[in-house]
């Protein structure tokens, strides 16, 4: 197995198809330097769409090759992955693999203390494992994440601007409570960035990193959230009608549930913070880049990258 190629899993939170500059044709709202270089040097999928709008059903699609009406998965509500449900990360691990993930899973409930569910990350097939929950758990859940904030006197800072955030108005954007040093994106991403940069083992490594970004909350710390203009973003894009009789789904049900009202400038505000998040993580990529540089080993690596 030492000459087979290492794995660089790269995955984002709700990411939109065109956020990041290679999709837009030159008139990019927002800059992805190191997303671009990997859509250059390799090859981009521009046809592909979620089978779902929900993130745990979209994840287990994703881990196991199966749609939603295959696994009955259709909400984030009590679902756990089976680890006895054959995914590709138990695959990589028996072709001899060492595999990490650093980041977010959501293969199963973010409640409690994810630190106490490893064991399910290691049925998974992973084998070194820091899991983190989204933006929106990590006021409730635990992890080494949300330890450390605890430790540094941040986490209750951060629960109480989650809690206000969400008390009126939901889709306020503003810059995160937490430095940037300490932001979730940049931990994700300076934890793989470690692992990667220490790395000593003789088998060909599989690293899955996980953002939890740009999902909103839209609270992309400085100097990110005011990197873009709220003006120069792009304009609001219009819901569309429900054409032709067309079903209904999930994403209807979840936007006549909760579509907010928007004053004038707030989705502006939204998007740039949201853009702000984008190169962020971009950055974030691109050390991660630098270290597999850095190892000599960019020419046996294989880079995938795609959001939920």
């Amino acid at each position: 197995m030492t000459n087979s190629p290492n794995i660089l899993f790269l995955m984002t939170d709700q990411q939109r198809w065109d956020a990041m500059s290679a999709a837009q044709n030159g008139d990019a709202w927002v800059n992805t330097p190191n997303l671009d270089r990997i859509a250059a040097e390799g090859m981009r999928f521009d046809r592909c769409v979620t089978t779902t709008p929900i993130c745990i059903p979209a994840r287990v699609t994703l881990a196991t090759g199966r749609y939603p009406h295959n696994t009955s998965v259709w909400n984030n509500v009590h679902y756990t992955l089976p680890t006895d449900m054959p995914n590709w990360m138990q695959t990589l691990k028996g072709l001899g693999y060492r595999t990490s993930l650093f980041g977010k899973t959501h293969l199963h409930p973010h409640q409690g203390d994810l630190r106490e569910r490893e064991h399910l990350l290691h049925g998974y097939g992973l084998d070194d494992v820091n899991e983190i929950g989204g933006p929106r758990a990590s006021a409730a859940v635990g992890s080494h994440m949300t330890a450390m904030w605890e430790e540094l006197g941040l986490l209750e800072a951060y629960r109480a601007d989650f809690r206000e955030r969400f008390a009126n108005k939901a889709h306020v954007a503003r810059p995160s409570v937490l430095p940037l040093e300490y932001y979730a994106d940049v931990y994700v991403g300076q934890q793989a960035k470690t692992y990667l940069e220490e790395y000593d083992r003789d088998q060909p490594w599989f690293c899955w990193v996980s953002f939890g970004g740009p999902h909103e909350p839209w609270d992309a710390p400085e100097p990110y959230a005011s990197m873009y203009d709220p003006a120069q973003m792009p304009a609001p894009v219009a819901r569309p009608a429900n054409a032709n009789g067309r079903r209904s789904g999930w994403l209807d049900f979840y936007m006549d549930r909760s579509s907010p009202h928007f004053d004038e400038g707030d989705i502006g505000a939204m998007r740039a913070n949201y853009a702000g998040n984008v190169t962020l993580i971009d950055d974030q990529i691109g050390e991660i880049l630098g270290v597999i540089e850095k190892r000599g080993e960019m020419d046996n690596t294989i880079i995938a990258f795609t959001s939920d």
